[in-house]
């Protein structure tokens, strides 16, 4: 999905994971398994690996929801990772899940993906304080 929007890599747009869009068929697919969902997240992981982690330009974005000042300069692995908690897509518990993985199959870039969502994760350590544990487990 992420390969068949024009928009991703310009301006980080993620309408495909709306529920009218693509959003519905991820979240039946990946409903209630975390296993999945966390697959998800590598899968996100490997695209902005193969696109060098690109950085976004909120100021070529044409889509009416951007939160952002024009211009600003975001992430795009942690722009679609907040997409997925937003819509649905992925539970809190498979991102903690997703950050553990130290596992040789998902290394390649994931570094990378964990300092450019690291703001982020802070946010939903706060969030969700008890999942940190039982996903480490």
């Amino acid at each position: 999905l992420m390969h068949q929007s024009k928009d991703i890599l310009r301006c980080g747009d993620c309408s495909w994971a709306n529920a009218a869009q693509y959003g519905q068929a991820l979240h039946y697919l990946a409903r209630d398994d975390v296993h999945k969902q966390v697959e998800i997240l590598h899968a996100i992981q490997r695209f902005c690996a193969l696109h060098s982690f690109p950085k976004i330009n909120t100021g070529g974005c044409d889509h009416k929801k951007k939160k952002y000042a024009a211009g600003e300069d975001l992430f795009l692995v942690d722009q679609v990772f907040k997409a997925m908690y937003e819509h649905c897509l992925v539970s809190p518990e498979a991102y903690f899940v997703w950050v553990e993985d130290k596992s040789v199959e998902h290394r390649q870039g994931r570094t990378s993906a964990i300092v450019q969502t690291l703001e982020w994760f802070q946010w939903l350590k706060q969030e969700y304080p008890d999942l940190i544990k039982s996903a480490a487990e």
